[in-house]
């Protein structure tokens, strides 16, 4: 169960079917392309590979901010159905809790729907805490 960085076109596209299973409104052909303009921005996308294919992945970005300072934002985490409760989640926030300490980041944040019971349970169970409301507006 080792974490790698999706820092080639291969690895990248092995992520797909993963980052799919959070975002299904994302177009495939398009999937390289917008990895690559998200790397572009700071984003890093790491995974678990089991017998060939990626079966859990996140995506994450070191940010600064005037109310937390240096932090990690999580973009995505996400585990294949047949792999979710096996370790793999737990694995890759190990990873970047460990890129975290590393690179002297203050914290760590994430956005998850309301509806993600699961993952919540996993996050609780990792030490995340409740701190506020996220609010959006569609243009």
């Amino acid at each position: 169960m080792e974490v790698q960085i999706a820092n080639t076109d291969e690895k990248i596209l092995k992520c797909w079917k993963v980052i799919y299973e959070l975002r299904p409104h994302l177009i495939e052909a398009e999937f390289l392309e917008k990895t690559k303009l998200q790397e572009t921005e700071g984003a890093i996308m790491i995974f678990i590979e089991e017998e060939g294919r990626a079966v859990s992945a996140g995506v994450f970005r070191v940010n600064h901010f005037y109310h937390r300072g240096k932090n990690i934002y999580i973009d995505d985490l996400t585990t294949l159905p047949d792999y979710r409760s096996k370790g793999y989640g737990k694995k890759i926030l190990d990873w970047i809790r460990q890129y975290a300490l590393d690179n002297g980041v203050a914290n760590i944040h994430l956005d998850s729907g309301v509806h993600r019971a699961a993952a919540h349970k996993l996050y609780f169970n990792y030490g995340f805490k409740i701190i506020g409301y996220h609010f959006a507006m569609d243009l």
